[in-house]
């Protein structure tokens, strides 16, 4: 019972203030000796010589340089000039140092060859596109007159032709007629 109350008491101890860890580690901690073991045991050095380079250098550098009294509150005379008259700043920025050469293109006379082509494609294609949409419409004028005359022609109830739904469309039958005769010729 002794045993496990001595325990307890140690964890308490722990934890009201904790025991500082020694060290660090640099690789693993179960290498055996050798190669291995030995660069790792360097490479440890190296970093606490360096930590203690970096602070003896910081404990220097604050000894030598004093701090100095506190910046002014006062504006410098071309700061408060500046700001009393932004207008002279300004017009001092607007001109440039130098002018800008234009890039020189190595391959002009390709590239307005090619934007030559690139338009001509353009037109063209918007040429197929246009005698396309036209071709487009005038079959479906074709068909939409077509459909009309089969409907006009059908027999109404009694067997008899509906003369005044054919009277709409002979004139532009007439019309379709006469254009292919002409064409033929």
């Amino acid at each position: 019972m002794a045993k496990t109350n001595e325990k307890s008491q140690e964890v308490e101890d722990n934890t009201r203030g904790r025991a500082k860890k020694g060290g660090f580690s640099v690789g693993p901690a179960n290498l055996p000796d050798g190669t291995h073991r030995r660069k790792v045991q360097k490479i440890k050095s190296d970093l606490i010589r360096k930590a203690q380079i970096k602070k003896s250098y910081a404990k220097v550098k604050s000894q030598e340089l004093p701090q100095g009294p506190p910046a002014s509150l006062e504006l410098h005379p071309d700061r408060q000039a500046m700001l009393e008259d932004p207008e002279a700043e300004q017009v001092a920025t607007k001109k440039p140092a130098y002018t800008k050469k234009p890039k020189a293109l190595p391959f002009k006379k390709e590239a307005q060859e090619s934007q030559q082509r690139r338009e001509e494609q353009e037109r063209k294609q918007k040429e197929f596109e246009e005698r396309s949409q036209q071709v487009n419409e005038r079959r479906e004028e074709r068909e939409r007159l077509r459909r009309g005359v089969d409907r006009a022609r059908r027999p109404d109830k009694h067997g008899q032709r509906r003369l005044g739904r054919e009277s709409k469309f002979l004139p532009k039958m007439v019309e379709n007629l006469l254009q292919r005769l002409e064409n033929e010729k």
